[in-house]
C-alpha cells in the first residue's frame, strides 16, 4: 500500500514547533503511527518507541533519566496507553 500525504502532517509540524508534547489520538488502526513515521522520516533527532515491544518498555524503566538523556530529540511513543503514567512525567524531576 502506498502512503498518501495527509493534511494532518501540516498540523503535526506546526504543533511540534509550539508545544513540547503533541498527542495524536484516534481509533485503532486508523494510521496514527504510519502518519508519524512517514511525516518525520527525514528527521535524524527522533526516537520511536513501541510499548508493545519489551525492549522499548525497558528503555523507560527510569522515564525521567530517559527523557533527560534524550531531551534534544523528538520521542514518539506508540501504545502509550500501556504505560499511562508516562503522560505525567517531565524532565523536571521533583
Amino acid at each position: 500500500m502506498e502512503y498518501r500525504t495527509r493534511r494532518l502532517e501540516e498540523y503535526l509540524f506546526k504543533y511540534l514547533q509550539i508545544f513540547p508534547v503533541v498527542a495524536i489520538l484516534g481509533p485503532r488502526q486508523c494510521g496514527k503511527s504510519t502518519l508519524v513515521r512517514y511525516a518525520l522520516a527525514d528527521k535524524t533527532d527522533i526516537l520511536f518507541l513501541d510499548l508493545q515491544n519489551m525492549e522499548d518498555q525497558n528503555k523507560l524503566q527510569d522515564p525521567y533519566l530517559f527523557f533527560k538523556t534524550n531531551e534534544n530529540k523528538i520521542i514518539c511513543i506508540d501504545e502509550i496507553q500501556l504505560n499511562p503514567e508516562l503522560l505525567f512525567c517531565s524532565t523536571q524531576h521533583h
